[in-house]
This record gives structure tokens, sequence and C-alpha cells, in this order.
């Protein structure tokens, strides 16, 4: 590398690190920079209980994969470091303005190379998403990655870049499934391109058997995780169906703005509610064949929603997804600086687009095949199914390639006043500003995203034990939307929390009030009612919640405490190992079940469950102090006594454990330990000081309603 393109390098990275930088600094004033919210929420959640040693959960193969993976090897790494996360995020931004310099030199030259790289450093969109936690940071580094290695591959073969590619590849896959068709068929292009240079066939095979090793080095790895999770064998996500439905039904229009809370809510138990209470495959499948159904019944339909579509992929504003970008202005003069719309033309990507379309028509012989594939196959796999600017930002540094090109010919035609070219630039620029502006507002630009974000704020505060804040926020976004039935539900779970529960419970009806099909306030009812010991009233709302939204696990299991407190044993014997078929690892069913089973005296199969419960997680203390005293039942006083010693080592002040081993240690003869231990209870609990050796209590040790 030459001295000069070190310093155009050096100065690529010192550009997009400081802009990176000072966005993130600025933004260090927005209330969710450290609660994420939303899908950042949901990623950050599974990454934490991966990286706490909880194992992997069936949301890892709901989403896709590679992300909340990645977060988890940093959080394991860094402590859980959200401001870690965002560092190495820029970094890698800073790397792809590296990378798509490196493509526009290639294929424009340098001075295209420069432009294209500074662009994709100032996008605020592309900056913006690269501080959250989101893939679309990665999403944007492995398009670029890939056409890199397409073209280099076409020129020069060889087994490890074949394999790269192919790694790369199954990394994109698994980090947006957007990617597929166009990896796919870039796939294809590459083989007929070896035929049409006289490669043997047996060379090709050669080749192609390389990409392929690659990609299965990743793939096979997390298919077989997924299967041991889920017990389903592949790498894309499970959530593909309902996210094809959303954009792809005859109220799509409608599904496309279903809300954090209430609207999502409503759609996800959409298979449950038509009877397909299974597994995260079947509810894909029910999804797919809705669409199918769709696309067959109404073709024409179809075609004019995909119109629609196109439409807004083109848009020069940011169609919001959970999150609207424009919001988020205020905390930053940067972001407001690089993100703006003015009427309905938007401010970075309008400018971009006709760049972009005014390169495309100057050079669309020049376009290496690969690039060209991208730019038609990766909006299209969008567009199939719906579209949020964030799942067109990957793509900002390959179209800025492109416009870099488009600008330089602008540039020359100024120069040289080539009235041909100038008139070109001169309709592209109209038709493009009264195709990306005039459309619109499209249905999800119109929520309101800044009480939205306040509630959403609230809940995962609320989750992290942050009550007041969370609180605050509930309020706020009760004052920017007075009838917004997911925040009177919310705050009724704050205050729950804060152990105000007459006032949560009028929060929940009031919930009600404005949408009467509504699990949330239900399931806060029936947790609200059980703090007040009002189990008729818990199983009332429960019922109720799992009549909106059947097969819901949490509600579920507290619909079975709830029927095992109020010695409906029968019925919560019934709803546990409902859990358990869809669930069978779910710990705290096993613990509680066997409790039901004691209860009803089968000793036996309580065991089992208890054994169980043991087995998924032996740091349970519950579990294990249950398991003593069911062994114990059966006469089994050793290992009784080895498993509560187990539970006393996980909680040494238990001064119930302490009590009920003394007893166990009593009857097998053990009189010195069982008197340390009787001492130990009463020194832990002076309510025991007076009290005699009684006979073993019931074990308390169900698990309550979250």
């Amino acid at each position: 590398m030459s001295k000069k393109e070190l310093l155009i390098c050096v100065g690529i990275f010192g550009l997009a690190l400081f802009v990176r930088l000072l966005y993130l600094y600025q933004s260090a004033a927005n209330p969710s920079f450290r609660y994420p919210i939303v899908d950042s929420a949901t990623y950050n959640e599974m990454a934490r209980a991966l990286a706490a040693g909880q194992g992997m959960s069936y949301d890892f193969f709901w989403q896709s994969f590679f992300y909340p993976f990645f977060l988890s090897v940093i959080y394991f790494a860094a402590g859980s470091s959200i401001i870690c996360v965002k560092v190495i995020q820029i970094l890698l931004g800073c790397f792809t303005c590296l990378l798509t310099y490196f493509l526009g030199r290639k294929i424009f030259g340098r001075n295209a190379g420069v432009i294209a790289a500074v662009t994709t450093a100032i996008y605020g969109p592309l900056i913006f998403l690269e501080a959250e936690l989101l893939a679309a940071g990665w999403a944007a580094f492995w398009s670029v990655v890939l056409i890199i290695l397409f073209l280099n591959i076409s020129s020069g073969k060889s087994a490890w870049r074949c394999a790269a590619l192919g790694i790369c590849g199954a990394m994109s896959i698994i980090t947006r499934p957007d990617f597929v068709l166009f990896f796919v068929a870039a796939v294809v292009w590459l083989a007929i391109t070896f035929y049409k240079t006289g490669e043997p066939s047996s060379k090709i095979a050669l080749r192609i058997s390389e990409i392929l090793a690659g990609f299965l080095l990743i793939a096979i790895p997390v298919a077989f995780q997924n299967f041991r999770v889920t017990g389903h064998f592949g790498i894309l996500p499970a959530s593909g169906g309902i996210n094809f439905y959303i954009g792809n039904n005859p109220n799509y229009k409608e599904t496309l703005t279903a809300r954090p809370g209430e609207g999502w809510e409503e759609l996800v138990s959409l298979p449950e509610r038509n009877d397909v209470i299974s597994d995260l495959w079947a509810k894909q499948n029910f999804f797919n064949q809705r669409v199918i159904n769709y696309i067959t019944d109404q073709p024409f339909a179809f075609a004019k929603g995909l119109a629609y579509k196109t439409v807004q992929f083109l848009s020069s504003r940011e169609i919001p997804r959970n999150i609207d970008i424009y919001m988020f202005r205020k905390w930053s003069s940067l972001l407001g600086l690089l993100v703006w719309k003015a009427g309905g033309f938007g401010f970075p990507f309008g400018i971009l687009l006709i760049l972009m379309l005014f390169g495309i028509a100057n050079h669309r012989r020049q376009l290496p095949a690969p690039l060209l594939l991208f730019i038609i196959l990766y909006p299209l796999s969008i567009i199939f199914v719906f579209v949020a600017s964030r799942y067109r930002v990957p793509a900002i540094p390959v179209f800025s390639v492109i416009a870099a090109a488009g600008l330089l010919d602008l540039i020359g035609a100024a120069r040289h006043l080539r009235w041909r070219s100038i008139g070109i630039i001169s309709v592209i620029t109209i038709a493009v500003i009264l195709l990306s502006s005039l459309p619109g507002p499209f249905p999800q630009e119109l929520p309101n995203y800044q009480a939205e974000f306040y509630r959403n704020l609230a809940s995962v505060e609320n989750k992290e034990g942050n009550f007041d804040r969370a609180f605050e926020h509930c309020k706020l976004a009760l004052e920017l939307m007075p009838q917004f039935p997911s925040a009177y539900a919310t705050m009724g779970d704050v205050l729950t929390n804060m152990g105000e529960i007459n006032a949560a419970i009028s929060y929940y009806n009031k919930a009600l009030q404005l949408r009467k099909e509504f699990a949330h306030p239900h399931i806060g009812l029936g947790r609200a009612y059980f703090e007040q010991g009002r189990l008729d009233q818990t199983i009332l709302h429960l019922t109720e919640a799992l009549r909106l939204n059947p097969g819901d696990p949490d509600v579920l299991f507290n619909l079975a405490t709830a029927f095992a407190q109020t010695g409906k044993l029968d019925q919560a014997i019934e709803v546990f190992s409902t859990i358990l078929h869809f669930q069978p690892n779910s710990f705290p069913a096993h613990n509680n079940l066997g409790y039901a089973l004691l209860q009803k005296g089968n000793a036996g199969e309580a065991v089992e469950h208890f054994r169980q419960a043991v087995k998924i997680n032996p740091d349970f203390a519950q579990a294990q102090r249950n398991l003593g005293y069911a062994l114990s039942m059966q006469g089994n006083f050793d290992e009784a006594i080895e498993h509560f010693y187990q539970a006393l080592r996980l909680e040494p002040d238990s001064a119930l454990a302490h009590y009920m081993l003394a007893q166990i240690l009593q009857k097998a003869g053990r009189i010195n330990e069982a008197e340390t231990h009787f001492n130990k209870a009463r020194q832990l609990d002076p309510h025991l000081n007076n009290a005699p050796r009684p006979k073993l209590p019931p074990p308390p040790e169900a698990n309550s309603p979250d």
C-alpha cells in the first residue's frame, strides 16, 4: 500500500470514528441509552441470560441467531457492558467505511471510493443504528464484504477465498435472512462465470464445494443448536412466517402498524386463537400458509401491495418500525444535522437515491454482476416482506458506491457543460423528488412514537427494578397520549411492583375500558389479586388472558400456581403438564408440578419432577429442598439429607432449610447434627426459639406468579 493510499485509509477511518464517537457522546442524553427498548431490549435480555449461564432460550431462534449470540459473547467478556458493545459496533462501522472505499476504488476508481466511504462515514441513519443494540451495522458490513469477495473470486480463484465467501455468506444470513436471495443468485453467477472462462467441470465443482464447506462450517453448528433447543434443524428464524404475513395479507396496512403492546400481542397470538398451540415452527407454517392463501386467492391485491411497498422502499423519508429516528434528533445536534425531512422530502436518502439512479443510468454496462444482483435482490427481499428504513440501511454502503460514480459524472457534466447529462440528472431529480416525497404519510409514520418510546422505556425500567423512573415515564407517555391502553397496563405493572395494589388494579381496569380484548391487563389483574390473596379473581382474569392469548407459558404457569394455591390440584397438574409438553426444560414448572403431586400424595412422581428441576438447574434451591422433603417421605433419608445440604450451600441463611434438615437428621438418627441445625434455624428465625420439635411441615416451595 502506497503512502497516499495509507493516508486515505487513515483519513476515512478517522472521520468515521470521530463522527460516531461524537454521536455516541451526545446520545448518552437519550434515556434509552442504558435501557434498550423494543427489539434491542429483547436482544439485551437474551444475551444477558446466556452470558450468565442460563442457556439458550427459544428466542434465539425466533429472531435471527447471530446478533444476540454476538451480544452474549461481548457481555460474557465485558460484564454485560452496553457501552462496550456500542464501541465495538462503532469500530465495525469504521471498517465498513474502509471496505466501502476499497469497493468503490475497485469498480469506479479512487475518487469514487473516497466519496462512497465519506458518504457511508457520515450517513446519519447508519450511525444511529450502529449505536443501538441492533444488527444493522453487521448487516451493512456483510453487504460490502460479500460483494468484494465475489469480485475477487471471479478474477482470482483460491480455496481460502472460496471458503471465506461461504463463511461470510452464512454469517450474513444468520444476521439478516434478506441476504439469502442475493447470496444464492451470486453463487450461481460465480459458477456460470467459471464455466465461461473455460474452467473444467471438476474445478468448478471444487470451487463451489469450497464455498459450501465454508457455509456449512457456520450453518451446521447453528442448525444443530437450533435442533437441540427447539427440535428444528435450520438456520432461518421462526419469525420469518409472521414477518412475511405482516406485509402480505388483506389488511397489511393494519398489520404493518401493530404496535408493541396490545397490537403485537394480538398479532402473535393469532395461531393459538386458531387452535395452533404448538412449537415455533408450527406457528411459522400457520403464517406462511396464510400468505400463500392470500397470494393465490388475491393475486392482484398481492401485486398491488408489492408496488406499494416498493414506493415505501424508495421513499426519501426514514420509515419507522418500532422507533422513529426523527424523534432522537433532539438528543443529538449531530443527528439533527445528518437526518432531517422537509415536508415529504427526507435527507440523506433522497439525495443518495438521486445520485445512485444517475450513476446507474450512466454506468449500467459497467456495473459488475454481484453489485447489480445486490441492488436488485436485496431490496426485493425486503419488499417481499415489509419495508422499514432500518432494513434498508445495510444496503447504503453499496448504494453509496454507485452514487459516488453518479456524483463524479454530475461534476464532470457541469464542468464541461454536457447538456445531455445535465438534462438526465434533472429528469431523475424531479422524478425522484416526486416519487420519494409525495406518497404518504404511510401507516407506519402515523403512530405516536414519542408516547410509545416512554411507555417502552418504562416497561424496561420496571423489569430492571427502577420503579421510580418507570413511573415517571409512564406518566409522561399518558400525558402525550391519554387514550393509550398499553401505558395504563404498564403503569399497573409498575404500581404492583411498588406495592400500590389498589392503584394498579384501577390502571388495569382503565386499560380494559380502552381495549377490551387485551390480555396484558388481565395478566396484571391476576397478579394483583394474587398479591391480595383473592385467588378466585386471580383465576378469573388469568383464564380470560389465556382465552385472548392461548398457550402463553407465563399465563399458564401463573394459572396453574393459582389452582394449586386454592387446592384445585387436578387443574394445576393438568396445566403444569401442558407447560412441560411445550417447554420440557422449564425447571419452575417441574418444581411446581412436583409440589402439586406431593400435595395429592403422589410422592413417587413428585420426586421425578423435582429431580428434573434439579438436573436442569442445580442451583435452584427450592427444588433441592423439595426433592429432599419428597425423598424423606419415601424414607430415603441419606439422599434427602444430601439435597438439603445442597440447598444450604445455595442459601446458607434459610431458617426453613435448617429446620427441615434437622427434622430429617433426627429421623435418620444423626442427633448431634440435628441439634446443630435446630440451633441454627432458631438463631436465624427467633419465632422458632420456643417451638417444639414438630413433625415435618408441608413444603411451602411453589413459585409464585411473576
